[in-house]
């Protein structure tokens, strides 16, 4: 993505954000093969039937038709609506890739991405030649974006030290897939390992603040001069642009910024949650039980237990 100027007939309408569909040039550049990519499609009747029937997927791009005795969407969705046990979740694992899914949710609880819910935002790409679903981020909505405020309250906000709501727990079940995915200790200690991995190198606060900095420094001349400068608000009256001045542009940047800060400790305490308790008693004789020793029994909870090693205890 980047930000470009844009012109209509030579009349200049500002600044605005340009961005890749993942199409032909997406799967090159990013250096996939030719492939089916899914988005989700609800009806107007119905916003859950893509997790019914894999009709409702929209197919964006499709270089080779669907095979009769492979088809990846109706895998996905047999798998999601198997009664939820062990079995339903290695199911998923047999069409949707764990590592790109756990990758995807880490990114996605690095910048608190909850709008690819249940009903809206989602993209999956068919790698043929692995025979693996893999999702593609879309329309993250992230860094507070679900909860914006009016520009009308946004000075009081600064003044106040606040921040849009932090504290969207890592595992939230916002889909089906997750709904099977977050059962698997094994994939939240992969997705945990790569979200500690960002938060303590591209994602953490100050490589993120730098990214906004160096951005901002690119663009915000243009958007001091740039008399279209405006929003999206929900209003009574349905949605509607609004003008958005310089000076709130430049609080949100700060808000911004402080929203990532507790993110990201919000973040790091909850990976640290790893709580091990270890109860030991000795098993005395009784009647004809001859056998005696030590019994040992080990409880363990937290976000980050997967990859606990019992024999080092």
């Amino acid at each position: 993505t980047s930000f470009v100027k844009f012109f209509v007939n030579n009349k200049y309408y500002g600044l605005y954000h340009m961005t890749l569909r993942p199409l032909d040039i997406f799967l090159i550049e990013h250096e996939r093969m030719p492939g089916i990519i899914y988005k989700f499609r609800g009806k107007k009747t119905d916003k859950l039937s893509c997790w019914k029937e894999a009709t409702s997927w929209n197919l964006m791009h499709v270089k080779e038709q669907e095979g009769d005795n492979f088809r990846p969407m109706e895998k996905l969705i047999a798998a999601i609506n198997l009664k939820i046990s062990h079995e339903s979740v290695q199911d998923l694992w047999q069409i949707m890739d764990k590592d790109k899914l756990a990758r995807w949710q880490a990114a996605m609880n690095l910048f608190q991405g909850i709008h690819s819910d249940s009903i809206h935002n989602h993209i999956y790409y068919f790698d043929p030649s692995r025979g693996f679903l893999e999702p593609i981020a879309d329309d993250i909505n992230g860094h507070g974006g679900i909860t914006p405020y009016s520009p009308f309250r946004f000075r009081k906000t600064l003044e106040l030290g606040l921040v849009p709501e932090y504290r969207i727990s890592l595992n939230e079940r916002l889909t089906p897939i997750l709904d099977l995915a977050l059962r698997d200790p094994t994939f939240i200690h992969r997705r945990n390992l790569y979200l500690w991995e960002a938060i303590n190198s591209f994602g953490s606060y100050e490589e993120q603040t730098k990214f906004i900095d160096d951005n901002v420094m690119q663009i915000d001349g243009a958007v001091h001069a740039d008399s279209y400068r405006g929003y999206i608000r929900f209003t009574p009256a349905g949605i509607h642009r609004l003008p958005f001045p310089y000076l709130l542009f430049k609080d949100e940047i700060r808000v911004v910024k402080r929203w990532i800060k507790k993110r990201e400790d919000f973040i790091k305490s909850e990976l640290e949650k790893c709580n091990v308790e270890i109860f030991v008693s000795s098993a005395q004789d009784s009647g004809d039980n001859k056998e005696a020793g030590i019994k040992c029994l080990i409880r363990v909870w937290g976000n980050s237990v997967a990859g606990l090693q019992t024999k080092e205890l």
